[in-house]
């Protein structure tokens, strides 16, 4: 049938049934998916409960983002508080799986943490202050990234490979991993780095460090 558009608010709402959910605008505290294609626009902040979503999710959200459970989303992901200024922080540190690219749109000036299960890729030209991923796989960036604060990333045991050749990450880098990549296009300070393979670090600028450095090779 058409389209239609709903308007809800609540304390908690839940969306049931595994079906196509469009459209949708809430003003809402928690937010529970169970659904296929899902697009959700929230009034305020919005925190995410426990939520399967078996292909893509489109997030759009007038506050911070965050999950009180874990997620499990198919397709590819798009959280976007965009319009809303600095210090609206998405948090998405549950233990969560994205089936697909993660996209995140947001003010610069906010903190951005995300903990995928899976191998994660982190957008090309994403520019935020502190960002934070802990992956099951491994991470990678798809182009430049803009970190105006710190850059931590753990994958234990997998590849990390940042080689974007405009990354420009001005806060301190810390990085677990099994092959460590890292390009940094302006000064590099490395809080520190546990790499049980090879490391390879491509600075701009000078390399110093505030914490030790651990490579296997």
């Amino acid at each position: 049938g058409a389209d239609t558009t709903v308007n809800v608010t609540a304390d908690t709402f839940n969306i049931l049934g595994n079906q196509a959910v469009t459209d949708i605008e809430t003003n809402v505290a928690t937010l529970g998916l169970t659904s296929a294609v899902t697009s959700i626009t929230e009034t305020d902040g919005v925190i995410l409960g426990a939520s399967t979503v078996s292909s893509t999710l489109n997030l759009v959200a007038g506050g911070t983002i965050s999950d009180s459970g874990d997620l499990s989303i198919t397709g590819t992901s798009t959280f976007d508080n965009s319009g809303v200024g600095s210090g609206s922080n998405i948090t998405l540190n549950n233990s969560n799986t994205f089936g697909g690219d993660v996209t995140i749109t947001t003010h610069a000036g906010s903190d951005v943490t995300i903990n995928d299960s899976d191998a994660f890729v982190i957008q090309s030209g994403l520019n935020v202050n502190n960002l934070s991923i802990t992956a099951g796989g491994a991470v990678t960036d798809a182009g430049d990234i803009n970190i105006d604060g710190t850059l931590t990333v753990s994958a234990s045991g997998q590849t990390i490979d940042l080689d974007g050749t405009g990354n420009a990450i001005d806060g301190t880098i810390s990085l677990t991993g099994d092959a460590v990549t890292l390009v940094d296009s302006s000064a590099t300070v490395i809080a520190g780095i546990t790499a049980t393979g090879a490391l390879s670090v491509t600075s701009g600028g000078a390399i110093t460090q505030s914490g030790a450095i651990d490579a296997d090779s």
